[in-house]
């Protein structure tokens, strides 16, 4: 049997000829460049989240 599961957003936001990136500071790949986003709340859309 598998434990809780969790819903995640990621953004992609293009600006002139990028797409903005953040290091992550947290396990799992700590230190490594990742989309910003995170955890979709119970009362919210994967929009609403991303924002």
């Amino acid at each position: 049997m598998s434990g809780p599961r969790a819903l995640t957003a990621d953004a992609v936001i293009e600006f002139d000829e990028g797409v903005l990136l953040m290091k992550r500071t947290h396990p799992p790949f700590e230190g490594s460049w990742a989309l910003p986003g995170g955890f979709v709340e119970q009362d919210e859309t994967a929009r609403e989240a991303c924002v």
